[in-house]
């Protein structure tokens, strides 16, 4: 039997890269292969409590310390790092079979005699060379990639020959855009399979809870910088089309200070969710309003209306892709301008169209999936 080992960023406290790591595995173990998550961790890896306290910013500007916007992070941080930490820990130790904790990818790989190397989803070509697996150069080790994505272009034209080098070395490459697809074309000049997030895959039921409910709710996920007019005007047309209901935010006390929001117009919120209370809490909404790629596409799964918006450049590949891919470009813009001029805020979204895109898209995937693990 082939041993599979998945290579993604497995660790951490993000809940797309969660989740999707969750997919991909219960998908191979389902199809009948023996499957283990390779908990390769750099030496910058953020996951560890002491990194995420110190990027408060608080040590780096003793001038800054006093002010109330950094204390309040700080705070944020001391109160809900330790318990976001072991919510994610224990729901991964619970639904996936992972190796030990290494930055030596090659000795994790030894050691778990693995043949057959997985490396996706997520933005896994997106900075660290180790996962173009280039280093792993045994003849007896199958290198594929699944949906791996580059977001924006990081690398220099000084990394193209490493880069060529290892891409030719893999048995399959599919990526999760047309980004990275051409990003990969450019490189070695073949065109690789674009498949679908290994969100898409898995159907996530095991986690749902319908009887969670108590009350009507607007969900607002956001990871990055506000929509162009602003968040607090979004949630208020919003509220113009489903009443004003409550509206529950979830944010992520990360390492770097610049990433931890605040949520001024949110009735409640939520900065430790566990993985599965973040499902639940997408799939029971009223409405989901949200910067996240997974949060996007978990609201399509559950059939959810949405508006999702990008405004940094490193997220505007994936919004984009998507909106295309399965004809959701109504429901992603750039702008709360442009949310209005399309009449995107709906109660209603025709998602018997989007399904059919969805589900042919899954076959095609799981397709690449079975055909690049053939001996």
């Amino acid at each position: 039997m082939k041993k599979i080992g998945i290579l993604t960023y497995s660790y951490g406290t993000n809940y797309g890269g969660t989740l999707q790591c969750i997919g991909l595995y219960k998908v191979l173990k389902e199809i009948g292969f023996e499957v283990k998550i390779i908990n390769y961790m750099s030496e910058n890896m953020y996951c560890k409590r002491n990194k995420y306290i110190s990027g408060s910013g608080i040590r780096k500007n003793i001038l800054k310390t006093f002010k109330f916007e950094n204390l309040k992070k700080f705070w944020i941080k001391l109160r809900y790092v330790d318990s976001i930490i072991k919510k994610f820990d224990d729901f991964r130790e619970k639904n996936l079979k992972i190796t030990k904790g290494s930055d030596n990818l090659k000795e994790l790989i030894k050691g778990n005699d693995i043949n057959t190397i997985i490396v996706g989803s997520d933005q896994v070509w997106s900075g660290e060379k180790i996962y173009f697996l280039n280093e792993v150069n045994e003849n007896k080790i199958k290198k594929i990639s699944y949906a791996a994505c580059s977001g924006k272009d990081f690398f220099k034209e000084e990394d193209r020959e490493y880069l060529v080098t290892s891409l030719k070395k893999f048995y399959k490459i599919s990526v999760r855009n047309e980004h990275t697809r051409s990003f990969v074309e450019r490189l070695i000049g073949d065109s690789p399979d674009v498949v679908c997030d290994p969100s898409i895959l898995y159907d996530y039921k095991e986690f749902l809870n319908d009887k969670i409910k108590k009350e009507k709710y607007i969900l607002t996920y956001i990871l990055g910088e506000d929509i162009k007019e602003g968040n607090d005007k979004a949630i208020k047309k919003i509220k113009e089309i489903f009443g004003n209901i409550k509206v529950i935010a979830i944010g992520i006390p990360f390492a770097n200070s610049g990433n931890l929001r605040f949520y001024p117009w949110a009735d409640e919120v939520l900065y430790d969710a566990s993985p599965e209370e973040w499902l639940n809490l997408i799939n029971n909404a009223e409405f989901v309003y949200t910067d996240s790629y997974h949060g996007a596409l978990f609201s399509m799964k559950f059939h959810k209306p949405f508006l999702a918006y990008y405004t940094e450049i490193n997220r505007a590949p994936r919004f984009i892709d998507l909106a295309k891919r399965y004809n959701v470009d109504k429901y992603i813009v750039n702008t709360l301008e442009e949310a209005i001029e399309k009449k995107s805020i709906s109660k209603k979204i025709n998602y018997e169209k989007i399904d059919l895109e969805l589900e042919v898209h899954r076959k095609y995937s799981m397709e690449f999936l079975k055909k690049a693990l053939e001996d």
